[in-house]
């Protein structure tokens, strides 16, 4: 082969190797792949088959969404698995593929068999879930400092859907 990069448009033969490795460890992750495209409301796979536990309680592995459920979580909420997974997740994913996954998670969709009133509970309490996250990720992550995409879908989501719902935490989000 050239070794020519057709999405760069130059020649850099170390590039085209480096994508050997990474196209690997790709696959071998696949399981946290397989859910990128589900819509996390849409995910109807059994917990117990998409997550995975030590003996000490600590989730050991688990897919995308069920990763997220538990970062916004807030009956199960752990602050330790929160920073874990905030230091570690672009092992697996982008940042944009979070923001994506926080922003499903954030828009709780209404189930029939729930009143308005428990519905508008539990739906409180989940956004109550993404919103901490969101702060944790804003204020000790460099993600959207070096992103002004990042940022600007960030500040399309809470001038959107965060302000409507609660005016306090958007503006606690938007500093």
């Amino acid at each position: 082969s050239s070794g020519i990069n057709a999405e760069y448009g130059e020649n850099d033969e170390e590039e085209v190797c480096l994508r050997k490795p990474v196209e690997r460890v790709k696959r071998a992750q696949s399981k946290i792949y397989e859910d990128d495209d589900i819509n996390i409301w849409d995910d109807d796979s059994k917990v117990e088959d998409t997550l995975v536990y030590e003996a000490n309680g600590q989730v050991k592995s688990g897919t995308f969404n069920r990763f997220v459920e538990l970062l916004t979580d807030t009956k199960k909420y752990n602050i330790n698995f929160v920073k874990v997974f905030l230091l570690t997740y672009q092992a697996f994913t982008t940042p944009k593929q979070l923001l994506r996954k926080l922003i499903q998670r954030y828009n709780v969709p209404r189930q029939p068999s729930m009143s308005v009133a428990e519905f508008v509970k539990y739906r409180t309490c989940i956004q109550n879930g993404v919103i901490n996250c969101l702060k944790l990720w804003v204020s000790d992550g460099d993600d959207f400092k070096y992103s002004p995409l990042l940022q600007k879908e960030f500040m399309n989501f809470i001038r959107t859907c965060v302000y409507p719902d609660n005016p306090q935490q958007y503006r606690i989000l938007r500093q």
